[in-house]
């Protein structure tokens, strides 16, 4: 008899037998009349599905446990126990029971029984809720659950694994913050600067040298070639043969070619129905590495600052004491010229007037060019007076506190693009740097001088951002890139 026939027969309640048990129904004889062939895995699924709605109501007070359990280890009294237990827990009722009925019903969803794949994902995670506690359900059942939701196209969340995180920060350090960097370390390493009597002293000063020295050693093995200072402290990808569900009763199923990226050091392959993992292959050295690092760097800041006690074995390479003290001197000068930054910013200068100063100046301007038309010499003469000094004092320059008109200032009304005083030289000039450009041929066909430029602009800019922008050579100083951006997008 084949399963159709089987599921074709209608069943009937069952009567009771004269000493009063209830009968066995007969679904579970039939069920088992189906291992008859094939591997252990192919018999549980063909089992699986011809159960897939059945329930029951005959609960289990005893216990089932075994390696790999299936319908095959039962009982019959466990098989009613587990039905009946299965029946509540879709419902979202997770009673207390033994592990292997756990086991067998994580194995259905697993095998695609039980729901569409959205819904065996959701009761995975419930699962893991209501029966982690469980060591053995806490070690296979994440990962399991992540396997389906790979083989589903769900995605899955990386927050398991922070080291990838704090990875991907070092190796984007340009994109990150100093204290985004030092974080990142630190959670890697075994020595946490960041709970240092010099931290407490000097945290901002200690953020910038720690996040330069990185950066310049990194620069400093990319010149010397072969293997990356974050490939020295991390380690470096590999791709190895994975396998769906390890350690589960599961079947494999074919899959199309895909690739499922979780984090930048982490992704999922499967090729030709074969799935691999590419990962980050850590070394065990590097919590170590990165300790001597920050060590060095707190024993250099404590010997800057007379901070006492200097550390123990904590001496730097001749080349990384080099790299600190470069990182160190940088670094108080991108504090110095963002606390002036900062002072700038709390002089009260509202630059967001001069769009209506440009309003009123153009509507003197209209009012004089209509009326010419309709006065003669002396009255235009006497009305053009008046205007320039009344209305051009109060209207154009009255929200400046500086009551002398400023040299060039005649030009605002006229040239609606003014960006504060930077003439079209200066804004082509520094849009070509912007994008990365070469100003040299711009500047000859003007037959101006770069150092001119730069200085004019540097002059223009300095009580507007409270520093230089431009550096000797003319560059973009990097932490003004976004200002400039900024002022000729503006």
């Amino acid at each position: 008899m084949d399963i159709d026939q089987i599921t074709q027969k209608v069943y009937r309640d069952e009567a009771i037998s004269p000493s009063g048990i209830m009968l066995t129904p007969p679904k579970y004889r039939q069920m088992r009349q189906l291992a008859v062939e094939g591997t252990r895995t192919e018999i549980f699924l063909r089992q699986a599905r011809f159960m897939q709605d059945h329930t029951d109501f005959l609960p289990y007070k005893g216990d089932f446990q075994c390696y790999y359990p299936t319908y095959e280890d039962m009982t019959t009294q466990q098989l009613r126990g587990y039905f009946t237990w299965r029946a509540a827990a879709r419902e979202g009722i997770y009673e207390q029971t033994c592990t292997g009925f756990v086991f067998v019903y994580i194995y259905e969803l697993i095998n695609g029984i039980g729901g569409s794949a959205q819904q065996r994902y959701q009761r995975l995670k419930e699962l893991l809720h209501a029966y982690g506690n469980h060591p053995a359900v806490a070690k296979y059942l994440p990962v399991w659950t992540d396997d389906l939701a790979i083989l589903n196209g769900f995605g899955i969340n990386d927050d398991k694994e922070p080291q990838y995180k704090h990875a991907e920060v070092l190796y984007k350090a340009e994109e990150h913050s100093p204290r985004e960097v030092l974080e990142a370390l630190c959670a890697l390493s075994s020595y946490g600067i960041e709970k240092s009597k010099i931290y407490t002293k000097y945290p901002e000063e200690t953020d910038y040298t720690v996040y330069l020295a990185y950066r310049y050693i990194s620069e400093h093995y990319q010149s010397m070639g072969g293997e990356s200072f974050f490939m020295r402290l991390l380690g470096s990808c590999y791709e190895a043969p994975y396998q769906m569900f390890a350690g589960a009763v599961y079947l494999p199923q074919e899959h199309e070619d895909c690739t499922v990226e979780i984090n930048l050091f982490k992704r999922y392959i499967c090729r030709d129905g074969r799935w691999y993992l590419t990962r980050l292959l850590e070394y065990r050295s590097g919590a170590r590495r990165i300790a001597e690092l920050l060590k060095g760097i707190d024993n250099f800041l404590r010997k800057k600052y007379g901070v006492s006690p200097e550390l123990k074995n904590a001496s730097l390479n001749a080349v990384r004491q080099g790299l600190v003290e470069k990182a160190y001197t940088d670094g108080l000068r991108r504090i110095a010229a963002a606390r002036r930054r900062e002072a700038t910013k709390r002089v009260v200068i509202d630059l967001s007037a001069l769009d209506g100063i440009r309003e009123d100046a153009d509507v003197v301007a209209q009012r004089l060019t209509v009326e010419h038309e309709e006065m003669d010499t002396w009255e235009l003469e006497n009305e053009a007076h008046d205007h320039n000094n009344a209305d051009m004092c109060n209207c154009a320059y009255g929200d400046i506190e500086d009551e002398t008109k400023p040299e060039g200032a005649e030009n605002l009304q006229e040239n609606s693009h003014d960006k504060y005083g930077l003439d079209d030289v200066e804004l082509e000039y520094i849009r070509l740097l912007l994008q990365g450009g070469d100003p040299r041929a711009m500047l000859r066909s003007r037959a101006v001088m770069q150092s001119v430029v730069s200085e004019s602009i540097n002059q223009k800019l300095f009580d507007l951002v409270g520093d230089t922008v431009l550096d000797a050579d003319g560059s973009i100083i990097e932490d003004y890139f976004d200002d400039l951006k900024g002022i000729v997008e503006r």
